[in-house]
């Protein structure tokens, strides 16, 4: 090589300005070099001299804290051969490492939008749903019935096996419906491109494997698309897309049902599949060979449960299309 680092010391004329946007310092080094003159000499090396004082020893690396306000950071670093000394064999180059209480996100959106960092809303999304199955009953605050542990987890609500009837065994009419919560995320970011297309292939999906969002691990069929769309931005003769993402999350976007019906299979022609009987074997369900006019539990082929307190059997129906979410370009690393 022609040339090898000695050493790099601080300079003087280190100029400090402040403005509405906060306040920059200059820090300059003279870094000093070993130059080969004689057989190993390579002036097309030589070139390369200012690119090895970008990163020479005890030069500051972007990002650093500047030691005299921890609110500033590198930058910009340059480097610049000293003038005094001749240009084919230099040893010493000038090194200026610009210091600001700036904030980097700011930087990068007035330098370059695509640069900035997304913005990201974790909220709550409230749907009216009916609800027909409780944890819990009680009569006068005395617990009459009871589910233990957390359901099925299949669904936030309408997980749990205490029917909602009146004290005759009836049904409520209408049926009792609550605002459920759940989570949703918000995501607005400065993209290159956005496709229509893509976006109206995606919309009411649900993902069909895992991702990741802002550090956290969404699992298939966790995340509903409910809206992409973009909006188009211009800086200088650069145009770029502010592109909004919202998802919804739950356990599960499946619609799930207690298998249940007024009719059933005949004992004597049970079924032994879902829907695997002839319909013109169905009949109505007695109870000690009186019908009844309520729906009963199924066992998940068209019979009747054995043991009507048994617990029941759920049908679960994936009613959402399901994509690949990753290649939304969601952030994944935690902002």
């Amino acid at each position: 090589m022609s040339f090898q680092w000695i050493k790099t010391e601080p300079e003087f004329s280190n100029p400090v300005t402040q403005d509405e946007n906060g306040i920059t310092y200059t820090q300059r080094f003279r870094v000093h070099y070993n130059v080969d003159t004689g057989n190993n000499y390579n002036k097309f090396v030589m070139q390369l001299i200012e690119v090895d004082a970008h990163t020479a020893q005890g030069v500051p690396r972007y990002g650093d804290q500047f030691k005299g306000n921890k609110a500033a950071f590198c930058r910009n670093i340059s480097t610049q051969i000293d003038s005094s000394q001749s240009k084919n064999t230099p040893t010493q180059v000038i090194v200026t490492c610009t210091f600001t209480t700036l904030s980097a996100d700011k930087r990068d959106e007035e330098e370059n939008p695509l640069e900035k960092k997304p913005d990201v809303v974790w909220g709550t999304y409230f749907e009216r749903q009916t609800i027909e199955n409780a944890r819990i009953l009680k009569i006068n605050g005395n617990v009459v019935n009871q589910v233990a542990g957390q359901g099925n987890k299949l669904e936030q609500i309408n997980n749990f096996e205490v029917p909602i009837i009146n004290s005759a065994g009836q049904k409520f009419n209408p049926a009792p419906e609550v605002d459920v919560p759940y989570i949703t995320c918000t995501i607005v970011q400065n993209l290159a491109e956005f496709d229509p297309g893509q976006a109206n292939n995606m919309i009411q999906t649900v993902n069909v494997r895992s991702f990741k969002l802002d550090g956290y691990t969404i699992e298939p069929g966790q995340a509903l698309l409910l809206r992409r769309e973009a909006g188009i931005e211009y800086q200088g003769k650069l145009s770029y897309r502010v592109v909004t993402t919202e998802i919804l999350i739950k356990e599960n976007h499946e619609l799930h049902l207690l298998d249940n019906g007024k009719m059933a299979f005949r004992k004597d022609k049970k079924s032994n599949n879902f829907n695997g009987g002839k319909p013109e074997d169905l009949v109505v369900i007695d109870i000690d060979n009186i019908n009844t006019p309520d729906n009963q539990r199924l066992d998940g082929n068209g019979n009747p449960l054995d043991d009507p307190g048994a617990k029941g059997v759920f049908l679960e129906y994936g009613i959402f299309a399901v994509s690949d979410f990753r290649i939304l370009n969601l952030p994944e690393q935690r902002l």
